[in-house]
């Protein structure tokens, strides 16, 4: 599980981008996301918190390498955390499923 800083004081400091996640109109239809492509910074700290737009339950699965500590995001666990210290700048492909449905395969990007 990815670590968060200490106090509600030091998280609320942490830059966080946060990606809107869209089910489709019917479950057999891939999700949206509002970031197809999704820039951070290491140098900035910045985090990445995924959030659903409706009811549901989401997942998010690094397909490969993970920026991350951790390779799976859901609605109980929807802040990435900080970018490992390795992390290059190449794009990580993840997926993202609404509801067990299809897979949407956008990507981050680790600015330096």
């Amino acid at each position: 599980m990815p670590e968060y800083p200490a106090t509600a004081a030091a998280r609320a400091k942490v830059a966080r981008t946060i990606v809107t996640i869209a089910p489709g109109a019917t479950p057999s239809d891939v999700p949206a996301v509002d970031l197809k492509t999704c820039h951070i910074s290491k140098n900035k700290g910045e985090e990445i918190e995924w959030k659903l737009k409706g009811p549901g339950h989401f997942s998010v699965l690094f397909k490969g390498p993970s920026p991350f500590v951790s390779d799976q995001f859901s609605c109980g666990n929807p802040g990435s955390g900080s970018i490992i210290a390795n992390a290059g700048s190449t794009p990580f492909k993840y997926e993202v499923s609404v509801n067990g449905g299809p897979v949407l395969d956008p990507d981050v990007i680790v600015d330096q």
